[in-house]
């Protein structure tokens, strides 16, 4: 069992055993309170309208992808929402397409309960989540050169100050913030960035910020690497 602060829940599931099931484990956390379960895209929006939960648990999949639809009016509707996607699909091109509707978490049914439990819990401390199974599609479609393989060594070369930057730009930080942030000259900054995109084999500071924020994606940082993001570099 997990301890939550107390969150009240909705849940979107057309599948009465999967949705049974869900509700199980949801009901065995500290903190989570079921405010309602919808098993229709319909019961799903007028129950989300009339108990503005904080947050929401859909299957994005549901009647032919409308699932994805529905987040999109929810979040519309009650902006403050946070909703995570446990759904079968697992291609690039839905779960892209779930989190620019407003998706701050997305697992795969596939995937074990903790990835789920791991997923709540990082959205509702602000962060996004996205499981194991979903973020390899990702990571391998937006690079192409094998990054799900060799993520760990490769961020394993970089210094110190260039992991900080990484991190940096995962969270969509700009370079002048970041040697704000860092209190360093923004053509460091830029130097620091030049190393790393020759480090991990990428061409643009687009694709060195598409792969931190996948990176970071693909599962919390370690509480050391959090302390070396917060600390200055002597």
């Amino acid at each position: 069992m997990r301890n939550y602060p107390k969150t009240r829940v909705l849940l979107v599931e057309a599948e009465p055993m999967a949705q049974r099931g869900l509700a199980a484990l949801l009901k065995a956390q500290e903190g989570l309170e079921i405010v309602a379960r919808a098993g229709t895209i319909a019961e799903g929006r007028a129950l989300c309208e009339k108990l503005r939960p904080e947050l929401a648990v859909v299957d994005v999949a549901m009647d032919g992808r409308e699932g994805l639809g529905l987040v999109r009016e929810m979040r519309r509707e009650v902006p403050g929402v946070k909703v995570v996607a446990l759904t079968r699909l697992e291609d690039a091109a839905s779960i892209r397409e779930a989190l620019l509707v407003g998706v701050v978490g997305y697992v795969s049914r596939l995937d074990p309960e903790e990835a789920l439990l791991t997923a709540l819990a990082e959205v509702l401390a602000g962060r996004k989540f996205v499981g194991p199974r979903a973020a390899a599609g990702l990571l391998e479609a937006f690079t192409g050169n094998g990054w799900t393989r060799t993520a760990p060594t490769a961020v394993a070369t970089l210094t110190r100050r260039e992991r900080q930057i990484f991190w940096l730009l995962g969270e969509g930080s700009k370079v002048c913030d970041i040697g704000q942030k860092l209190k360093i000259a923004v053509t460091t900054v830029e130097t620091h960035v030049k190393h790393t995109k020759e480090k991990l084999g990428l061409r643009s500071l687009a694709a060195l910020r598409r792969t931190a924020t996948l990176a970071q994606l693909a599962g919390p940082r370690s509480a050391e690497e959090d302390a070396e993001l917060a600390g200055e570099e002597d």
